[in-house]
Parts: structure tokens; sequence; C-alpha cells
């Protein structure tokens, strides 16, 4: 039963716009804006879930009591996940992400704006994410700001492992004085890093190559060809220039072309070689064939890839 002002007189149902209200068992024009809801069904000041401190229906909760969680309506004690990860915000709701500025923290599921040691707030997956091994501060993935007790900061922000003054560069999980053979030192002055597979060694960049493993260097590569003017030594495996050293692989097999025109009514055939040749050989031994004629041949002008002849 209810108080209805209007008549003073005692209702088993509030008339609308009035609603029940049970505390008091009085009809009133307005649920209270807390712990309560009105719900339409029976024309009543309902309770919200005991979690809840604003609700529009049992399964609607908007506010939750201190020390409880908001995810899809609903108080809970926290936010660990069970098939979803989701985080409390300021506000005490459960969120697949974190609002800007605050990280979402997976030991306590909570949006902080500070992370744990050793973690930094990833500002694109808006989560406290683990710093490389051995820093103990970051600000990235990359920067290291100080680094563990066994660990040095290099010039690249980065923390490696110490080695010691005599073996000093760190490669593999190894020390060493120097870099090994395949290696070059990269710009912490402390790591050194592989060369490409084509390299023997390198330097400053894995395909700087300074000599080669199965191919002929040159100009800081590698070829398995070395280009017009140059032959590869097989010893050195670099390409040598042919003008510095008398090679036979540099020398190019005798060619030529021949074309017929006629001239004063006679014929004539020209011979075009693709290299110079010496006059002091007859011309029959240079071309290995038997010229038959009356003719005297006639030394042509010289052109840039070889020598004409006609008669």
């Amino acid at each position: 039963m209810f108080a209805y002002p209007v008549t003073n007189l005692c209702v088993r149902e509030c008339p609308i716009p009035y609603r029940g209200f049970s505390p008091n068992n009085t009809c009133v024009l307005d649920c209270p804006t807390q712990y309560y809801f009105y719900d339409v069904t029976i024309n009543v000041c309902a309770l919200c879930d005991s979690k809840c401190i604003i609700c529009a229906s049992l399964s609607a909760c908007t506010k939750c009591l201190t020390g409880y969680n908001l995810f899809n309506g609903y108080c809970n004690q926290s936010c660990i996940p069970t098939t979803v990860i989701t985080y409390a915000n300021a506000a005490g709701e459960c969120v697949a992400q974190c609002p800007a500025g605050t990280f979402g923290n997976n030991q306590t599921y909570a949006c902080v704006t500070m992370c744990p040691t050793q973690q930094y707030g990833e500002p694109t997956t808006h989560l406290c994410t683990l710093c490389p091994s051995t820093c103990s501060v970051c600000s990235n993935s990359s920067y290291c700001v100080a680094c563990q007790p066994a660990a040095t900061l290099a010039i690249d922000h980065m923390c490696y492992t110490n080695c010691n003054s005599t073996y000093k560069y760190s490669y593999n999980g190894s020390c060493w004085n120097t870099c090994p053979n395949g290696t070059y030192l990269t710009y912490t002055n402390v790591i050194c890093s592989a060369c490409a597979a084509i390299c023997n060694t390198c330097t400053a960049s894995p395909n700087q190559c300074t000599s080669c493993t199965a191919s002929y260097y040159f100009n800081n590569t590698c070829l398995t060809v070395c280009p017009s003017g140059y032959f590869g030594n097989s010893t050195t495996l670099q390409c040598v220039s042919c003008s510095s050293v008398a090679s036979s692989v540099c020398a190019q097999p005798l060619n030529y072309s021949t074309s017929y025109s006629v001239e004063n009514f006679q014929p004539v055939i020209t011979l075009q070689f693709n290299q110079n040749v010496s006059l002091a050989d007859q011309l029959q031994n240079i071309l290995k064939i038997r010229i038959q004629t009356r003719r005297l041949l006639q030394v042509g002008s010289l052109v840039n890839n070889g020598v004409n002849y006609t008669y």
C-alpha cells in the first residue's frame, strides 16, 4: 500500500504520473537519483543492484560503489579478464582501451597515468608495455633512460650487457676484443652485427663490403662478373683494371664485319674491325683468309671501335 498525497488515501498502486516508493510507502513524482530506478512495468521505484549507485535498470548501471568497476551495465569487483581483457577507467568503468593519457596496467587491470617499473606507456595501444630487458627505465622500446646494473647505456640510447675494457665488443652473446670476421661495428660502438652473406668483411653497414666470399670485390660491393674494362682476379677476389695489368683475360676476340659498295664503277669491300690491328702483320694472316685480287689493299680511316680497310 502507498500513501497517495492528492487524496491522503492509501492505494495499492500509485496513479500515473505518481509511482510507488517502498521505503516510506509513498507515491512520489520522481524516483531518487541514486540507488533507485523507475520500473515502468510495475510503476514503482525499484532498487538498483546492491553494488550500483546510479542505474536505469537492474542490468543498466551507470555508476558503481567504490571498489567496483562498471562493465556492460554491471558492477564487478574488478576488470580482471575472462575472455575479453578490460581495464577500469577513472569512472570505474571496464573499457577495452584506456582513454588518451592513460595506459592499461596488466597487473591491476586499471587505467593508470604512470606505468610500473620497467614498463612504459605505449601511445598506440594505450597499454603499459615492458621495456627492453637491459633497461630499468625507458621511454619506448628503443630508448632507454637508465640501465640494469650489468648493462651500459650506449650512444644509441639502448642498454647493452657489459663486457670489459679488453673484450669490449659484444656479438652473439660473447665479448670480443675486435669484431670477428663477417661482422662490423655498429654506430653504438659496442655491438657487432653480421655482414650480408655475400660479404666476407664489411664496414658501417651489412651491405658495404670490404671483401667478398665467392665473388669479386668492386667499389664496396661484390659482383659475380666484373664490369667492362676489369677482370676478376681469382686469387684476391677483386676486379682489377685491364689498363693496370697485362692480362689476356681482358683481350677481346678479333672480329670484323664487311660491307659492299661501288665507287667509280668499281666494286669495293669494306672491312670494319672491333679493335685496332697492327699493320706490321700481313692482313691475310690477321683475317685467316686468302685474299685473291690484283688491287692493293688501301688503309681507310680509323674509327672509334676499330679500323676500316678497303680495296
